[in-house]
């Protein structure tokens, strides 16, 4: 996509803005949403962004992008061959209201980009500068000169779905691509090298926005001053950056920490390390570009049926809880299960489930969640190394046990304090 740029000078989340002259300012007529608060943890649903300017999702084949075309009102259009990207002047082609009565598919939120509770708009400078601004000094990335062997960590967002050859020319700064981040951005790890080759990028059409992963971004809330003590311990989770310098790093942590719990383990392309330390400890690491995120150790806690009575709408007159047990008597009511079990199955990508046996299952998958019951587990297609494909992780069998966990069994192992079947799931039939 081809834009106008203007940038912020002195912030370090440097911004892709239209500029705006009187011709454009002559057309803003209608009337747009308030900005967004810039704390929100979720990118929101439906955002609709300031000012005329709107980014629109469309058919290639869409008769409404060659009127578009015609009427002046497209700015910027990225073409993915099945369909198009365009930014609009919405005045010039009848308001936003009209395209989207026209079918057009509003993408105003391509352009966000959220971290813990810091919200930027690649797209909007004005509310990104407020929101860095809000930022503690002791938790803002270092800006300026690198320092010998220094390594930093950057954001790069593009204008629109990413393509590969964008991607590609991220990586050939030299910079190392962590992780993906919606709404199409990336961080990355950088040199001073790949720093300024990075920063050159800022010129190409297809780029957004390039700016500083700020170390604030690392930490939920509770890990942030002023709820976070540094005198105080935490249990955290420190996800370290597995980009083939992090051996001694990891190593070195265990002298940071009042108490090391487990081994250090890989998960995806980060080394995940489970310690207790204090709070000072914690807002330093978050300013080492080593450390992508550090979470709190949150308790394990077993859910039950409450969520199948919440997702059938069966709560109190206020809204705030479910009625009370009865999930698996209100689909019986409604006809449920006829075919016991479903003559269809669900297909769990996961790390495994049970036992990795289509047979030697645990009762919650035999149909009516009965010892003698037969298996509901269809198939097992394993594309791993791993010999059984089970689900010791754990990962996958809860997913299975929400989909379809069956559970009538009474007592304290079997139900919470209110009644609730644990492993009740929303489809207690399925295959």
């Amino acid at each position: 996509m081809r834009a106008v740029r203007n940038w912020i000078v002195g912030s370090s989340w440097l911004l892709a803005l239209a500029a705006t002259s009187s011709a454009q300012n002559a057309l803003d007529v209608e009337t747009r949403n308030a900005p967004a608060e810039a704390s929100a943890d979720a990118i929101p649903e439906g955002f609709v962004a300031n000012g005329i300017f709107h980014r629109l999702r469309l058919a290639a084949d869409d008769p409404l992008l060659a009127e578009l075309l015609a009427a002046g009102a497209v700015r910027k259009l990225e073409d993915y061959s099945s369909f198009v990207m365009v930014e609009v002047a919405a005045p010039r082609a009848g308001g936003l209201a009209s395209l989207l009565a026209r079918g057009a598919q509003l993408a105003d939120e391509q352009t966000l980009v959220g971290f813990n509770g810091y919200r930027l708009d690649g797209a909007d400078a004005l509310t990104t500068a407020s929101t860095l601004a809000s930022i503690p000094e002791e938790l803002r990335a270092p800006t300026g000169e690198f320092e010998r062997d220094e390594r930093r960590m950057r954001l790069v967002q593009f204008d629109g779905p990413v393509k590969d050859e964008w991607l590609d020319s991220v990586r050939q700064t030299g910079a190392y691509v962590v992780t993906y981040v919606a709404n199409n951005a990336y961080v990355v790890v950088v040199d001073a090298d790949a720093s300024a080759a990075l920063d050159s990028l800022r010129a190409k059409p297809y780029v957004l926005a390039v700016g500083e992963y700020e170390p604030a971004f690392k930490l939920r809330r509770e890990l942030r001053p002023p709820q976070l003590s540094y005198s105080e311990f935490y249990r955290v989770i420190v996800q370290v950056v597995a980009d083939g310098s992090e051996r001694e790093f990891v190593e070195a942590l265990g002298s940071r920490a009042v108490e090391a719990h487990g081994e250090p383990h890989a998960v995806l392309n980060y080394i995940n390390v489970e310690l207790t330390m204090d709070g000072a400890n914690v807002l330093d690491l978050a300013r080492d570009a080593h450390v992508f995120a550090i979470e709190p150790k949150l308790e394990a806690r077993r859910f039950d049926e409450a969520q199948g009575q919440i997702m059938a709408g069966n709560m109190n007159g206020a809204g705030t809880q479910p009625t009370g047990p009865g999930y698996l008597a209100w689909l019986q009511g409604l006809g449920f299960p006829g075919a016991n079990p479903f003559s269809f199955s669900v297909d769990v990508h996961d790390d495994g489930v049970d036992r990795g046996s289509t047979t030697d299952v645990n009762v919650e998958f035999k149909v009516d969640g009965l010892a003698a019951g037969a298996s509901r587990v269809a198939f097992n297609n394993n594309y791993t190394s791993d010999a059984t494909a089970d689900g010791r992780a754990g990962h996958g069998n809860i997913n299975a046990s929400i989909i379809g966990g069956y559970n009538t069994s009474t007592g304290s192992a079997f139900e919470d304090a209110s009644g609730y079947q644990y492993g009740l799931g929303i489809a207690p039939w399925v295959r």
